[in-house]
Parts: structure tokens; C-alpha cells; sequence
């Protein structure tokens, strides 16, 4: 009959909107543990600042790769020398 259907169809409406409620209350709670280990580690607040400071990182460790590949490239050099 077409009110069976009409009626499992909202059943299968009302499942996938309670699903959908829990993975979102999940999301959440990952967030704001998240949110809390920034802070507490980094001082940071917000999304934000964490892009600012994930910015200031990786240049670190562009820099930091540049010396050790320079400082390898002089040693390299010196033993060649020998």
C-alpha cells in the first residue's frame, strides 16, 4: 500500500536524521577536544591562529631542512677535500 511506503520512507527519514544528529554531536566533542589540547599546548584559541601558527612552522622547517642541507653540503665538501 502506499501509506506503508510513506510511512517507511519517514521511518527511513527519521533514522538517517538521528544518525545524522550523532555523527554531528561526535564531530563536536572531537572539536572542542581539539580546541582544548590548542590551547593548552599552544595558547591558541581559534581555528585561526592555529592556520597562523601551522604557517610559522612549516616556514621553521623549511629553514631548518636548508641549513641541514647546507651543513651536509660542507661536509660533504670537506671530506672530498681529504
Amino acid at each position: 500500500m502506499a501509506s506503508d511506503d510513506v510511512a517507511q520512507r519517514l521511518l527511513d527519514i527519521k533514522e538517517a536524521i538521528s544518525t545524522a544528529e550523532k555523527e554531528e554531536a561526535r564531530i563536536k566533542g572531537k572539536l572542542e577536544q581539539i580546541m582544548f589540547q590548542l590551547k593548552k599546548e599552544f595558547g591558541i584559541t581559534s581555528i585561526g591562529e592555529a592556520k597562523q601558527l601551522e604557517q610559522k612552522l612549516n616556514e621553521e622547517i623549511i629553514d631548518l631542512k636548508e641549513k641541514i642541507e647546507k651543513g651536509l653540503k660542507e661536509i660533504e665538501d670537506e671530506l672530498e677535500r681529504r
